[in-house]
């Protein structure tokens, strides 16, 4: 974990013996922006349960790593933070992604290759993420998708299905 010095909870961390990574879930965008405000008690009206060490676990997200703090190392204007994985839990549900200034979302590479066969497609959707709503929608998006990207390419258009 990646911590500004001039942050206001460094003293938080640094007496700290745990601390918690939560993956956050594509339908908690109000959190991730709660956290990246200068709000200064940003636990206010915020769902979460004590982890190890009282280090907070929020609830509903993709993934919680909950670690115990093995080395500190200075980095310049941040410290930066190696935990050992002590605790792991996940859900099926899509991450919240932030990209380029933005927040996305997650869906499969247009590069991977589409089961050939009933039976290879029958596994494939039998996986978690083929049960997900999301990739579903998303699936059916880029199946629409594919009829007129190669037309944008062609004109020097740029995409986000582009090779």
């Amino acid at each position: 974990m990646r911590l500004d010095k001039r942050t206001g909870s460094y003293a938080v961390f640094s007496e700290a013996d745990y601390f918690t990574v939560n993956v956050l879930s594509s339908d908690q965008m109000d959190k991730s922006n709660n956290f990246a405000s200068k709000v200064e008690d940003k636990f206010s009206g915020i769902d979460y349960e004590d982890g190890l060490g009282g280090a907070p676990l929020f609830t509903d997200c993709v993934a919680r790593f909950q670690c115990r703090v093995y080395q500190k190392v200075d980095a310049g204007d941040h410290w930066l933070f190696i935990g050992e994985v002590k605790k792991f839990d996940e859900q099926a549900k899509a991450p919240l992604c932030y990209h380029k200034g933005s927040y996305s979302m997650l869906y499969p590479h247009p590069g991977i290759n589409k089961p050939e066969s009933v039976t290879e497609q029958k596994q494939f959707e039998n996986k978690k993420l083929s049960n997900n709503v999301l990739y579903l929608m998303l699936a059916a998006a880029q199946s629409y998708q594919q009829g007129y990207i190669p037309q944008q390419e062609s004109l020097g258009l740029n995409t986000i299905m582009g090779k």
